[in-house]
């Protein structure tokens, strides 16, 4: 008995999912960190300090990638283990993930992602609004620029944010990032600072070569001012 081509699909789709045939999830990045990427407990900006983790959205297509910013301000490379906040990631990771991390001591980060089938990026940290002789106060140099070569050497995507952002600090002014960037203290930024720690970590991504998140960047974002922030759950409670 012979069957139309269009019959035969019919009866595939059907049986499918009785076969485990699932539609393909979307991709998940996952950020973790300290109060450099996530202020408030919903990532609402707490006492007027927004982390870049909370705009980061604005800057990929999240039709494509899910983001879930798991930082936790506070914390340390060792006491987000400590914590159980990395088991609460590593219990919903998947292969084909991404995970975006700013803790200066990764190495456990990184061997547990791959190990998920995951892919690691290393994020250096921020910099602190000081300043000598109108000139922002770059002296996490040379510990910046050793991150840069650990992670050349074993291979594992490094973004630098630390050099764009003392270049773009001296370029606007101290008048400017302290009122524009920065709020009650040296370390935290608010909205404006947070946003162009964002736009500066996303350039970052696309300047990376055999990036495989590349792709979900958006070519054309809106505006930083049009931009909103995305509320996330307390890591804690997940």
């Amino acid at each position: 008995m012979k069957y139309s081509t269009h019959y035969l699909l019919c009866i595939l789709l059907v049986c499918c999912p009785f076969y485990g045939f699932r539609p393909d999830r979307k991709p998940t990045l996952f950020i973790i960190g300290n109060s450099h990427a996530r202020n408030g407990s919903l990532a609402n900006g707490g006492f007027g300090q927004w982390g870049w983790g909370s705009f980061i959205h604005n800057l990929l297509d999240t039709t494509k990638i899910s983001i879930q910013n798991r930082a936790m301000g506070g914390s340390s490379s060792t006491s987000y283990i400590q914590t159980g906040l990395w088991d609460k990631v590593l219990a919903v990771l998947k292969p084909g993930d991404f995970v975006l991390i700013q803790f200066d001591k990764s190495e456990k980060y990184i061997q547990d992602s791959k190990s998920k089938g995951a892919t690691p990026f290393i994020c250096s940290p921020g910099v602190r609004n000081v300043w000598i002789n109108n000139k922002i106060n770059r002296r996490n140099t040379r510990n910046v620029e050793a991150m840069k070569e650990q992670y050349k050497l074993s291979k594992v995507p490094f973004i630098d944010l630390y050099t764009p952002l003392c270049d773009h600090y001296d370029k606007m002014g101290q008048d400017y990032v302290s009122s524009i960037y920065f709020g009650i203290d040296s370390v935290h930024t608010i909205e404006g600072g947070a946003k162009m720690s964002a736009s500066l970590i996303a350039g970052g991504l696309r300047n990376l070569k055999k990036n495989p998140l590349k792709k979900y960047l958006l070519r054309k974002p809106r505006d930083m001012k049009n931009w909103k922030y995305a509320p996330s759950p307390d890591p804690r409670k997940l």
